[in-house]
């Protein structure tokens, strides 16, 4: 009896690990330094997922699915939307920027959409 009490215990953890990292939050490990200082190669970062923050706003930092290679997870601030720019942003889009340069961002790929947003930074976890 012991051990089949183990066993729903671990099934538990793994299920509720599981819908943490899937639902709610999960956990990246940073490559490049376009957004040094404020995240370097190989930080490890806590990501809200989309549904549970607020609206998107300039100084965010977000990830995102690159609009060149849907793919790739990229990491940038928010430099504008709809709301802060209505003359220069289209309702639902975003300007992204890297702190650093090279960048790959709204600079090369103008606009992107916030529906690409898989997530808001909220903390470095491990600082390289």
């Amino acid at each position: 009896m012991a051990k089949l009490n183990i066993l729903y215990q671990t099934v538990g953890l793994i299920s509720a690990a599981l819908l943490f990292e899937e639902k709610l939050y999960t956990i990246a490990w940073c490559r490049g330094m376009s957004m040094h200082p404020h995240f370097s190669d190989g930080d490890c970062i806590l990501i809200k997922r989309p549904w549970l923050s607020k609206k998107v706003e300039p100084g965010d930092y977000v990830t995102f699915k690159s609009p060149r290679n849907p793919n790739t997870i990229s990491c940038k601030q928010v430099h504008a939307t709809n709301e802060s720019d209505p003359n220069n942003v289209k309702i639902g889009h975003m300007l992204v920027y890297g702190l650093n340069q090279p960048s790959e961002d709204s600079r090369h790929f103008g606009q992107i959409s916030q529906g690409l947003i898989t997530g808001f930074v909220v903390s470095v976890i491990y600082k390289k």
